[in-house]
């Protein structure tokens, strides 16, 4: 199967591509056409978070135009063969993983069984990780914004632990691609600590800033959309 991206804005392509996946048998091999970088760079990492393997191949020398090549497997890597049929592939997943895991229930110690349900362990809301969105190069009005972002953010740093990711869209991205900016310093020990920094790829086009990053990652709406909708928000 093959998908023209090409003009496309984001998260258009990702969304494409996602559902251009989910439509696909194991072992099928999907072609994605894109003329821009920004778009390869979050198409090929939407592919990467979704357990797949990529290669991207070159129209011509004189051309933005790349063709992005992955085939689908059946999330453990594996490929079905082509000409098996949907409840083939499954038994073969399923013999396969049956395989692999085979357990001797003979050598396992005997315990007692109870019948009273156990509690059950549920993440409370005050427990979930967060994710900051970033929606401005400030936190409030003027110089005194800007020095009160830096505060902020610094005092997340050593809240690392419970934060997730920072989300840097509108106005956010001049934090991650301005050096003399006085929170950009705050975000680099986040990253530090292994949160991730992610920056709008729209928004960075938009300001003409996509090789300004100095932090983070480029990331596009959709996978924002995904941390916003897992993870607890927290606004600034």
């Amino acid at each position: 199967m093959r998908i023209d991206c090409k003009g496309l804005e984001c998260p258009q392509p990702v969304i494409h591509t996602k559902k251009a996946l989910e439509g696909m048998a194991v072992g099928e091999w999907l072609e994605i056409e894109i003329n821009s970088k920004i778009v390869l760079e979050n198409v090929l990492k939407f592919i990467n978070y979704s357990g797949y393997e990529a290669s991207v191949d070159k129209v011509d020398e004189n051309s933005e135009i790349c063709i992005i090549k992955v085939q689908k497997t059946d999330g453990t890597g594996h490929t079905a063969p082509l000409s098996a049929k949907p409840s083939e592939k499954s038994n073969i997943s399923t013999q396969n993983r049956l395989n692999s895991d085979s357990i001797d229930l003979t050598l396992a110690p005997h315990e007692e069984v109870s019948l009273e349900p156990k509690p059950q362990s549920k993440l409370t809301h005050s427990a979930r990780k967060k994710v900051i969105y970033l929606n401005d190069d400030r936190a409030g009005n003027g110089e005194v914004g800007l020095s009160l972002l830096a505060k902020l953010l610094s005092s997340f740093a050593l809240l690392s632990e419970h934060i997730e990711a920072v989300a840097c869209v509108n106005n956010g991205v001049f934090v991650s691609t301005t050096r003399s900016h006085p929170a950009l310093a705050s975000l680099k020990e986040l990253e530090q600590k292994g949160v991730r920094i992610i920056s709008c790829g729209a928004c960075l086009t938009s300001y003409k800033l996509t090789d300004k990053v100095l932090v983070g990652e480029i990331g596009n709406a959709y996978e924002i959309a995904q941390l916003l909708v897992e993870f607890d928000e927290i606004k600034l």
